[in-house]
């Protein structure tokens, strides 16, 4: 599935534009242009699967706390 840069944002929680197509420019999302050759301009689109892989890579788990047994803040 393709997304649009609008999709691309609320999937982000409502990042703006700018952030979306930083991203896209710093090489960390792939776009994929769906225009014809011949259009004035592109369309582009950024695969859900690409999106959800930058994400898994951003994610986290949380340290353990060793004051509190552990057990996350």
């Amino acid at each position: 599935m393709l997304l649009t840069i609008p999709q691309t944002r609320e999937f982000l929680g409502g990042v703006s534009e700018s952030f979306v197509y930083g991203l896209i420019a710093d090489g960390d999302l792939p776009t994929v242009d769906i225009a014809r050759r011949s259009a004035r301009k592109s369309k582009t689109r950024i695969p859900r699967k690409a999106l959800e892989e930058w994400l898994e890579s951003r994610t986290t788990t949380p340290k353990k706390n060793r004051k509190n047994g552990g057990v996350p803040r």
